[in-house]
């Protein structure tokens, strides 16, 4: 596993290297979006007004900057001073971070060198929403080979975890969410891709996202990934993970966290991280 560097505040105690933990029972929600991502209405301040009603202890906002589109230099543009005036503004009592959820980077390194090399990030989250060619598995009705499709997903993945930038992989099975995907039930097909991916992340001690958006659509209701995915990544001595409502509104701020707790406990982790400057701290859950 790759070297973490334990961040030290007045409230942090050290654990075996190369981690830090911080006891508190309050909550982090690390994927959240306001105004500024092409698909939300929210603004920043109800996204932080509804963290604090929920009693979280920290958020990182994460609005969308997807690789080769024409839109996401600017959207970066507008969500970054937000956030640090959200900071200002809310702290000491709701930590607000410096986040962005990075979607398609294997599609254009150009946007993804622009926002590395001009701002700075607490955690930046890794995400694919459509592969090479394709829609956004969003807009996707009936498919001709679903499986196929998921294990070009899953390479496109790897390919990201090989090369691309990130802290944290986001909604792990994220097409599965959507009506085109509903029948694939056994995972067991992707063992090999799946494994891939989580020893790419354990490797480079990045983390993988515990995502409860799935649990708001109806015909799915399932954490991204599964249960049984987490306990699966903790065998292979997965220790990094993260809470993600991918909130879109603000009442959907830190939704489903009882559940994913909950999944996370029953697979093993007895903390989740925290992120400042791209350096993780575990927090006991």
């Amino acid at each position: 596993m790759a070297t973490i560097t334990t961040v030290e505040t007045p409230k942090t105690t050290p654990l075996p290297s190369p981690f830090a933990t911080e006891k508190t029972n309050r909550l982090s929600d690390y994927h959240l979006h306001t105004e500024a991502s092409f698909d939300c209405k929210e603004s920043i301040y109800n996204v932080c007004a509804a963290a604090i009603k929920a009693g979280l202890r920290e958020i990182c906002i994460t609005d969308h900057y997807d690789c080769g589109y024409d839109v996401c230099r600017s959207t970066l543009e507008a969500s970054y001073p937000s956030i640090e005036r959200a900071a200002m503004e809310f702290g000491p009592e709701l930590t607000v971070k410096r986040g962005l959820e990075v979607g398609e980077a294997t599609q254009c390194r150009e946007d993804e060198r622009y926002m590395l090399e001009n701002y700075k990030f607490d955690c930046l989250l890794a995400s694919l929403h459509n592969i090479r060619g394709n829609g956004d598995f969003y807009f996707m009705d009936v498919l001709k080979d679903p499986e196929g499709m998921i294990r070009k997903y899953f390479e496109e993945l790897i390919e990201m975890c090989e090369t691309c930038d990130f802290d944290v992989l986001a909604h792990l099975t994220y097409p599965l969410r959507y009506k085109a995907f509903y029948g694939i039930k056994d995972l067991s097909i992707y063992d090999k891709e799946i494994t891939r991916i989580f020893r790419l992340l354990i490797d480079a001690g990045r983390g993988l996202e515990i995502n409860t958006g799935g649990l708001r659509i109806r015909e799915y209701n399932l954490l991204l990934p599964t249960e049984e995915l987490l306990k699966y990544y903790k065998s292979l001595g997965g220790e990094i993970i993260t809470f993600g409502s991918d909130a879109h509104e603000a009442a959907s701020v830190a939704y489903g966290f009882d559940r994913a707790v909950a999944a996370a406990k029953a697979a093993g982790f007895k903390h989740y991280a925290v992120y400042t400057d791209r350096v993780p701290a575990l927090v006991e859950l």
